[in-house]
Parts: C-alpha cells; structure tokens; sequence
C-alpha cells in the first residue's frame, strides 16, 4: 500500500519468485498511493512514526499514536495483573470477601440448626426464601453497578455483608431471621455480578478469559481458607456452645474489613459517572 517508487527493487524481486515458487497461477502486483485512503494514510503515518523512533530516536511522531498502537506480542504475552492498575488490590479483596462468603454458603445450614433452632423442614424453607432474594440482588446489582459504578455497588457489598454478620451474631428474635436470610440473599447474588463486572472493567476485553480463569482460582483458595477458618473458630470456641457459633459468625468480618480496604485502592471504574 504505497507508491512503486517507495518500494525497494530487491523487496520486489524477491516477491515475484516468492510467489512464482508458490503460485502456479498468473498474478498481478498492484500500487496504491496511500494518498489515495485515509486509512492507508494512517498506516502510513504509524510505520513512519515506528521507524523514525527506532532508527533516530525521533520520539515525537510517536507520542501522537502510541496509545493508540497495541503490539502484537502484547496481546500474546503473559498474564501479568501488576500491569494492570487496581487489579491486584482487587484480587486481594476478592479473596478476603469471598472467603467469608464461602463459609457462610457452607454453614450456614448449620448454623441456622445450632443457633436460630431451626429444623430440617424450616432450614430448607429459609435457603429458598434467601434463594429468591438472591435472584431479586443479581438483577438489581447489574442495574445498580452499571449506574453507580461497580467499584462503589462491591464496596457497599462488603458493608451489607459485615451488617449480616453482625445482625446474624446478636439478634434472637425468630422474625428477625428471616429478614437476615432475604438480606443474606440479596447480597450474596450481589457478590458476583458486581465483583465479575468489576474484573472484567480492569483489563482490556482480549485479557477476558484470564481473568474469569484467575478469579475463579481466587475464589477457590478463599473457599478452603474461609472454611479451614470457620472450623478453627469453632473448635477453639466449642465449650461456649451456642456463643461460639455466634462469636464465629462475627469474626467474619475479619475477612470483610481488610477486603473493604484493597477495594478502595481500585481505580475508579469508567462507568461511574452518573452520581
């Protein structure tokens, strides 16, 4: 895409027999004179701008178009998250909240048996009643972080999920339980619309695929952390019987509070322009 007199006669040559040692068919070299398109000008312009910096050092041209020129090798490089700015603070929250959310999905059957006095009948009723919620703070969260911004809607989502445990260690009124498990609901489909929304708006959209693979590698290891912790506590607070578990539920936010500070350290997310 150039002039005929731009192109050197041996890069032409060599053409010609490459594709004659090739081709077994007729064919024609066209020129077009980059003049001629914006597009092939603006091609022009980036080759130039490339060659003048490597050849004299000339950094101006380039300073014009380097955000807009991506290497190839960038796209086919590690995954690096300390090259992307508030992706590693948001990895490290991600594995502070969702350790103790993971407890909580794992126990909380049996918490609500030891402490709320629950059967098995009205333990299976609660988890649908919180599971319908749950349903309700997925479809709501996606609206409200898209409006917010996702940084702010997770950051909310971590004060919501200290509130339950601390609504969870304290109150004793059976109606009071129910209102924790339709807010438990709420906040746990919260968690991972808004947390995956806020993944995906730190890297660009080729890097998709390696951060859904690295957070869910997060969340894993919080798994088996938050649990290992939750069964330490328990054991460690056993002769408190019914206070342990209260005392234990509590302790989450041990997880939520550190969590609570990385998020913050995250940029703010690009969508967060309406408020």
């Amino acid at each position: 895409i150039t002039q005929k007199s731009d192109i050197s006669p041996w890069f032409l040559k060599t053409l010609k027999t490459y594709l004659k040692d090739h081709f077994n068919k007729p064919f024609n070299i066209y020129f077009h004179q980059a003049k001629a398109d914006i597009n092939c000008q603006i091609a022009d312009y980036c080759g130039w701008a490339i060659y003048v910096k490597n050849e004299r050092d000339e950094k101006r041209p380039i300073a014009f178009v380097k955000d807009k020129i991506k290497p190839e090798s960038v796209k086919n490089a590690p995954f690096n998250p300390a090259a992307f700015p508030g992706l590693a603070d948001f990895l490290k929250a991600a594995f502070c909240g969702l350790a103790a959310v993971n407890a909580i999905i794992l126990f909380m059957s049996v918490y609500a048996t030891r402490v709320f006095g629950l059967n098995e009948a009205q333990v299976i009723n609660l988890i649908g009643f919180s599971t319908l919620f749950a349903i309700v703070g997925s479809f709501l969260s996606g609206f409200l972080s898209d409006y917010l911004g996702h940084k702010r809607c997770l950051l909310w989502v971590f004060i919501l999920w200290s509130l339950c445990f601390l609504f969870g260690a304290v109150v004793k009124n059976v109606t009071w339980y129910w209102f924790i498990g339709g807010l438990v609901g709420i906040v746990l489909g919260s968690t991972w619309v808004v947390s995956r929304s806020l993944a995906i708006s730190l890297v660009p959209e080729e890097r998709t695929g390696e951060i859904f693979g690295l957070f869910n590698f997060v969340g894993y290891l919080s798994a088996i952390v938050g649990a290992v912790f939750w069964g330490v506590m328990v054991w460690l607070l056993k002769p408190m019987g019914e206070l342990g578990y209260r005392i234990t539920l509590f302790s989450l936010v041990i997880f939520t509070v550190p969590g609570f500070i990385f998020l913050l350290r995250v940029p703010k997310d690009k969508c967060a322009t309406k408020l």
